[in-house]
């Protein structure tokens, strides 16, 4: 059942929250490992939710609710589970550039309704199952035009590493809504919507650093130490994630979960317009699989086609003998691709992004 029809906005604020998010996400994972680019997201999202948090609160008062013992285990649970679907997300820039990764996870609309329906109750129409369909698919063929070349392609790029990837954040994101409005039905009768969107982000968070947090000082110190160095990159990271997550659980508050998820897939531009919101540069360690153009667009984009000269490497010659342009020869290794080149069709259906 709908609320308010402030579900609506929120849900568009968050998509594009989260492209930018994961569009400045994905270039830590470079320089950071799976679990340091996943703890920036929550250790610098603390800070922001709380700000929010106790910005409403002065700006429209009353009491804060009074979290119990129900709300912090649905929160710790659905904490822990958006760490699996955030870590599982970063992995599958490590395979490709974040498109497959993305694309793949936006199913969570699907996979949430489906929750959403078994176990809390949800009611959606057939128009409203029909418009989550059209949504996915929607988002996948968008996403994935020109590298799949037909059913069969397209389900040998499902079982891609970074499709696989995809489809396990999608599914531990659609789990995480659905302990997000678990958590927010324990606060106390009559807790205002954005407030107790708010309380549960602000628990969830500092639930995360700490959990995450805690493991990575027992197994990976040395990552732990650079996640406080490279504050300054990661920082805005945590701060767009707070922001994006607000406008989730505000949605998630006011709507049911399967639609608030077709909506923000829908209109999530993580694969067309997180270009621009990039900085020029290599988005991408040696042999990560991704150039500089972040999915598609921005003045990144004005590079494709352009092959970058070897220094020290004779010019190669056309027909005529004198040089020109190289005439493709088939898929370019995944080790050797430099993101430079336009991407060619591979033996799986997709291109190296």
């Amino acid at each position: 059942m709908i609320l308010s029809v402030l579900w609506l906005p929120a849900t568009l604020g968050a998509a594009f929250f989260q492209s930018w998010r994961t569009a400045m996400q994905q270039r830590l994972r470079g320089a950071m490992s799976v679990n340091a680019a996943g703890l920036v997201r929550f250790l610098y999202g603390a800070p922001t939710a709380l700000g929010l948090l106790l910005l409403h609160g002065l700006l429209l008062g009353g009491a804060m609710p009074r979290p119990g013992w129900a709300f912090l285990g649905w929160a710790l649970v659905g904490g822990t589970v958006q760490i699996l679907g955030t870590n599982l997300l970063i992995m599958s820039f490590s395979y490709r550039n974040f498109v497959v990764g993305t694309a793949y996870s936006k199913t969570d609309a699907m996979q949430g309704a489906i929750l959403g329906t078994l176990v809390l109750g949800e009611v959606l129409r057939p128009l409203a199952w029909l418009g989550v369909l059209v949504s996915v698919a929607g988002v996948l063929v968008l996403s994935l035009a020109g590298k799949a070349s037909g059913p069969r392609d397209l389900l040998r790029a499902t079982v891609q590493p970074a499709a696989l990837c995809g489809l396990g954040a999608g599914l531990a994101f659609a789990a995480t809504g659905m302990f997000t409005k678990l958590a927010m039905a324990s606060l106390p009768p009559g807790t205002d919507a954005v407030r107790g969107a708010l309380v549960a982000l602000t628990a969830m968070n500092i639930l995360q650093s700490l959990m995450q947090g805690g493991w990575m000082l027992w197994r990976e110190p040395e990552h732990l130490r650079a996640v406080f160095r490279g504050w300054r990159k990661a920082a805005p990271v945590g701060a767009l994630s707070a922001l994006g997550s607000a406008c989730w659980f505000t949605g998630f508050a006011l709507a049911p979960l399967g639609l608030v998820r077709a909506v923000g897939a829908g209109r999530d531009p993580d694969d067309h317009d997180a270009g621009p919101l990039l900085p020029a540069g290599k988005l991408h360690p040696a042999g990560g699989g991704g150039g500089d153009d972040g999915g598609g667009g921005g003045a990144a984009g004005a590079g494709r086609g352009v092959s970058a000269p070897v220094p020290g490497a004779p010019a190669r010659r056309g027909a005529g003998g004198d040089s020109g342009p190289r005439r493709a020869r088939g898929p370019a290794s995944p080790a050797c691709d430099t993101g430079l080149r336009k991407p060619e069709l591979s033996r799986t259906g997709l291109s190296p992004a």
